[in-house]
């Protein structure tokens, strides 16, 4: 259950000076979580209530072909556990209940420089906060005496963003690319356990680095292709001290994808578009105990909208062909953990702007 309110307030001209841009605002949220076991109803995984308040403030410059920007914001939240038992299957100890704190500044830099003939480069620095999968550390505890407030495993992830890329813009196409690196002293490493086929999460520390890039491209005035690579790597430690040299798993770092689409103006009303989705096989960590293999796989989809004096119309079939997969996260060894993707699925839209 969640909820919360996200506000903002936005001013052009801060200061009567032109191309100064201010944006502020609070962001407030409730959010209480718990996991039953299906079959005998039983608490897996105890309520966990979050609150946080984060307050935050975006500026931004633009001088010529130059674009600044920079803000901060302030995340402070709370965790409440009340006590509880574990499961049978670990031991049902007596957990006592407590209460954690998470405080963190975030601040944000980030440029745009536009360059002749419809070149430009960007660049950002941020910092990330997120929490931990906090049910997981919660569920295996399995030996009496813990409590929750000491529980290093749920302190907060905290990560150093660095992005840098250039883009370009002509007529009829245009193109992007990005690389871009991640850094976490105290990172959230997910493995599967060899002997409960559970996750078991590790506080390590986990580099993510990788790349994306765009192209689209005007065939005519009613034919546009547009194609999508994405690339990310994360790694990880074998042993606390050692180096980052262990690849992470699917859990935790995504295939490499690939994504093209074909757009059809038929009217100046109506489109089709025609796409597909790759997802790539990917073998790694070869020789070594988290070594994992996954088989990839494409899907298909198909896509129709038109306008009218009554509103937009949409439908949309994924997954095509109706093929039949299992998804990449659940290719992992686990405990009877073979989850088929969804098969073909038709949406309709109709949406009315006034």
């Amino acid at each position: 259950q969640k909820r919360g309110i996200r506000s903002s307030w936005a001013r052009s001209r801060l200061f009567e000076v032109e191309g100064l841009d201010l944006n502020v605002g609070y962001d407030y949220l409730e959010e209480t979580a718990k996991q039953f076991l299906a079959l005998t109803n039983r608490v897996w995984v105890p309520p966990m209530n979050y609150t946080s308040n984060a307050p935050f403030a975006q500026v931004s410059y633009n001088r010529g072909p130059l674009t600044l920007s920079g803000g901060f914001r302030r995340e402070d939240g709370k965790l409440q556990v009340d006590s509880y038992t574990t499961t049978f299957f670990n031991n049902r100890v007596r957990v006592n209940g407590g209460s954690l704190d998470y405080k963190a500044n975030l601040p944000n830099v980030g440029a745009i420089w536009r360059l002749p003939r419809n070149w430009s480069v960007f660049g950002s620095y941020s910092k990330g906060f997120t929490l931990p999968n906090v049910g997981i550390p919660l569920r295996n505890i399995n030996v009496p005496g813990k409590s929750v407030s000491g529980i290093l495993d749920l302190q907060a992830v905290i990560v150093d963003n660095k992005e840098v890329g250039f883009a370009w813009r002509g007529k009829g196409a245009s193109f992007s690319a990005s690389i871009y690196r991640s850094y976490s002293a105290l990172g959230s490493n997910l493995t599967v356990s060899p002997i409960t086929r559970d996750f078991i999460l590790q506080r390590r520390p986990v580099k993510v680095q990788g790349g994306e890039a765009s192209a689209e491209y005007a065939v005519s005035k009613t034919l546009k292709l547009n194609a999508l690579f994405s690339h990310m790597e994360g790694t990880t430690v074998a042993f606390e001290g050692g180096p980052l040299n262990v690849r992470q798993g699917v859990t935790n770092s995504s295939p490499d994808k690939f994504g093209s689409s074909v757009t059809w103006r038929y009217t100046e009303k109506g489109a089709l578009t025609f796409g597909q989705t790759t997802l790539v096989g990917r073998e790694i960590n070869v020789g070594k105990g988290s070594y994992e293999k996954t088989a990839g796989y494409t899907l298909f989809h198909l896509s129709s909208t038109y306008s009218t004096k009554w509103g937009d119309f949409s439908i949309g079939i994924e997954n095509l062909l109706d093929r039949y997969y299992i998804l990449t996260w659940a290719q992992v060894d686990q405990f009877q953990n073979y989850f088929a993707g969804r098969g073909r699925a038709f949406t309709f839209t109709h949406s009315i702007k006034f």
